[in-house]
């Protein structure tokens, strides 16, 4: 079984308040991808408390309140949170669930025992390379080491083009087959 999991393919990386270019530019190729596999899924959320994120130290590092759950007001940040609407609409009626993390990483892989544990292959993808798609497939490699790690490069964005090609030294470096371009 094949099972895809796509990190942080969120309306903050997208159009809201952490905008990426080249994550926008990439949306096209997900929705597609998202719609065409043929297994389960598994998406993340960024998750961030607006009262907490400050004192953490990617609010000090970064400072940009984003992808904030329990924000009141309908401010930027809250808009942040949901899957892009692409995403969500090439999900429709396929199987899949989301995990929502406070940071970069998460180690809740292990409680998808049918669709991670025992899939015989993950295709990782999505926002942001550098960061939290890197950190991810890390986690994975830690927890799973015998398994077939592949990140769908092509379909995922980073900071800029730079830490996304960074991050694909590491990725290669730790074993993560790692695709760079569409199949013709």
């Amino acid at each position: 079984m094949k099972t895809a999991i796509g990190i942080d393919l969120q309306e903050g990386f997208t159009r809201g308040s952490l905008k990426n270019d080249a994550a926008t530019a990439v949306l096209p190729k997900i929705k597609k991808f998202v719609k065409d596999f043929p297994g389960p899924m598994i998406f993340t959320q960024d998750e961030h408390n607006s009262k907490l994120f400050p004192y953490t130290l990617e609010g000090q590092k970064l400072g940009v309140l984003h992808c904030c759950s329990n924000c009141n007001a309908p401010s930027q940040a809250k808009l942040d949170f949901g899957l892009a609407p692409e995403v969500l609409e090439a999900a429709e009626g396929k199987y899949y669930d989301i995990i929502q993390k406070p940071t970069f990483g998460t180690f809740e892989w292990a409680k998808f025992d049918r669709i991670v544990v025992q899939a015989e292959e993950l295709y990782v993808f999505g926002f942001v390379s550098d960061i939290c798609v890197i950190s991810n497939l890390l986690i994975l490699r830690a927890m799973f080491p015998d398994k077939k790690i592949i990140w769908l490069a092509y379909l995922s964005a980073g900071t800029t083009p730079e830490n996304h090609l960074a991050a694909i030294a590491v990725a290669r470096s730790c074993q993560i087959e790692v695709i760079e371009k569409e199949a013709a």
